[in-house]
């Protein structure tokens, strides 16, 4: 390596904001690795996989009179399961050179690795999405309309979902929908990061409905235990000397898995 630039004399020096830039760039343009629309789990250091517990089944609840004892039951254990969805770990990586001259910024390069990284593991939670088979996809008959989000609505608390629902849906079914109802039933939140900001829609029927690319020709609505992520490794920017490509290497890579564990807390709605 001749002269990485006149920023950087070494290459530890090259990492710091290498890695801040690639991390801000992921995190700011993903709807996902914040964890804010589906939650994230604790993985132990040196897994590959994660297994999540669902558990089902009916359990008796006894309403014993005043002064009264419990009936003399017991919970069964056969009457409750815990059927377990495992998460495996996904490897995203991306890789650039940084030559000695004529080559951008450490920072630009950073910044790219980032959203390269956050667009990849984001298409892959919405296949994962878009994939959920149990329930009766709606369809909107040519156009997203606030009647079809009271359905998906309807289909989910049917189920025993209470809590807060989102919604993803294509920038063509935002289209529709923002053309048809517009004003107060659309007023803004409060989100942190640029992905969730400039894809927010609105909320409606009780959703929080953003919109995104990686949503090609379907949507989906959900509540927050449907899906669950899980992080096996940060991203994480390593820098190495290339001296017959005189300059060096900087590889981003990120181990991280989504997978839906309840479809019952969700709902497809497909553009047919």
């Amino acid at each position: 390596m001749a002269n990485t630039s006149s920023a950087y004399s070494t290459l530890s020096g090259l990492v710091v904001p290498t890695q801040a830039a690639a991390i801000y760039a992921a995190f700011e343009k993903s709807l996902f690795l914040s964890g804010q629309l589906i939650p994230t789990i604790s993985v132990p250091a040196g897994s590959t996989s994660a297994q999540v517990p669902l558990m089902s089944g009916t359990v008796t609840v006894d309403n014993p009179a005043a002064g009264a004892d419990l009936a003399n039951e017991e919970l069964s254990l056969s009457t409750i399961t815990a059927a377990g969805t495992n998460i495996v770990a996904s490897t995203y990586g991306a890789r650039a050179v940084m030559r000695d001259i004529g080559s951008p910024d450490a920072n630009n390069l950073g910044t790219h690795i980032g959203q390269a990284i956050s667009a990849a593991y984001d298409a892959d939670v919405m296949t994962a999405l878009l994939a959920m088979d149990d329930n009766t996809a709606i369809a909107t008959g040519g156009a997203l309309t606030m009647d079809k989000l009271f359905e998906a609505v309807e289909a989910i608390r049917d189920r025993g979902e209470t809590g807060q629902l989102y919604g993803i849906v294509t920038p063509a079914m935002a289209h529709q929908l923002m053309t048809t109802v517009a004003g107060a039933n659309f007023a803004g939140g409060d989100y942190q990061g640029e992905a969730l900001r400039n894809g927010f829609v609105g909320s409606a029927a009780g959703i929080q409905l953003f919109q995104s690319s990686h949503a090609a020709t379907n949507g989906v609505v959900f509540g927050a235990d449907c899906a669950r992520q899980a992080q096996f490794s940060p991203m994480k920017i390593t820098v190495t000397e290339a001296p017959t490509k005189l300059g060096v290497d900087i590889v981003g890579s990120l181990y991280q898995g989504a997978a839906v564990i309840d479809e019952k807390r969700g709902v497809v709605i497909t553009a047919a």
